[in-house]
């Protein structure tokens, strides 16, 4: 179990480190969050900015927290993703066809895929909190210390994988997608 909360920690770590620079990293991907924003909340709900930020500052802060509390990070993450999936899902359901703006310039329409995209990751999250606080009570270097190196290997080449993944889903799946007019 502990080679699958540290493999959990590292796709999770890269998914919310990725996204939430994706976002910040220019003043274009920014405009274009805080518009993608907009278009998610519901009428009546809080200042996009403000909104936005806390998603950056979230993203950011469960990114932190996945190497050195990874019960406390993953945890953090499996509420954050659940979030996500259930304001997508909310978007979805009103008809908002918004870019999704989760990894940067994507212009793909938030659709069920980004539902269950981010249904999968609380779930990962979640399990790997299960793990995280059923493992050793070693995190960060003291835990790392006590694992052989070819299963950190196995687990960081997977998690890298995963990440990559979710990262690319959009593009991944608009290349084997029929063509849209």
């Amino acid at each position: 179990m502990t080679y699958f909360v540290l493999g959990s920690v590292i796709a999770l770590a890269v998914v919310f480190l990725v996204s939430a620079i994706s976002k910040i990293r220019s003043r274009t991907s920014w405009a274009a969050f805080l518009e993608s924003t907009a278009a998610l909340l519901p009428a009546g709900a809080a200042p996009v900015r403000p909104a936005a930020w806390t998603v950056v500052t979230l993203e950011f802060a469960a990114a932190a927290l996945l190497p050195w509390t990874p019960a406390f990070g993953l945890g953090l993450g499996a509420a954050l993703l659940a979030a996500f999936a259930v304001a997508t899902a909310k978007a979805v359901r009103r008809g908002h066809r918004a870019p999704c703006r989760c990894f940067g310039a994507s212009s793909r329409p938030l659709d069920a895929g980004h539902v269950v995209r981010n249904g999968l990751l609380a779930t990962l999250a979640a399990a790997g909190t299960a793990g995280a606080l059923a493992g050793p009570a070693d995190t960060g270097g003291d835990l790392i210390a006590t694992l052989h190196p070819a299963g950190i290997a196995v687990a960081a080449v997977a998690a890298t994988m995963l990440a990559t993944l979710v990262i690319f889903g959009d593009d991944i799946t608009d290349l084997f997608a029929p063509e849209r007019l």
